[in-house]
């Protein structure tokens, strides 16, 4: 087997890291840098922010008419089920106050029914 041999180690010079710290400071200040934005940039995004309000207006807009529709629906659901149980209701109401005169009309009818048979057999037992 190949033996492992010890890395050397050299010293390290100071002048050489204080130069390389120097030159990475340099590059690092480079690229941080300010740097001005393109031209236009804050036109075309103030552009960009107003077409998004506009697209999420036009959303709210479309989202609140459903609702409205879909209220107005409700309503006139509503609207016409009462409309419908009023009508029901007078349906019964006359044919309740239709059945009270059939059973008038029936009662006197049947009470004149009574009475001719009373007669008969009053005249059926006095000619007897």
């Amino acid at each position: 087997m190949d033996e492992m041999k010890p890395v050397e180690m050299k010293p390290v010079e100071m002048e050489s890291v204080d130069t390389n710290m120097d030159e990475f400071e340099v590059k690092l200040r480079e690229q941080m840098r300010r740097v001005d934005a393109p031209a236009r940039l804050q036109s075309r995004v103030m552009v960009r922010i107003r077409e998004q309000e506009r697209a999420r207006a036009s959303h709210v807009r479309m989202w609140s008419m459903a609702i409205a529709a879909a209220l107005l629906l409700t309503v006139f659901a509503g609207a016409g089920l009462v409309l419908k149980q009023r009508h029901e209701r007078q349906q019964a109401e006359l044919a309740r106050q239709q059945f009270e005169v059939a059973m008038r009309v029936t009662a006197r009818s049947m009470s004149n029914v009574q009475r001719a048979i009373e007669r008969a057999e009053r005249k059926a037992e006095v000619g007897q």
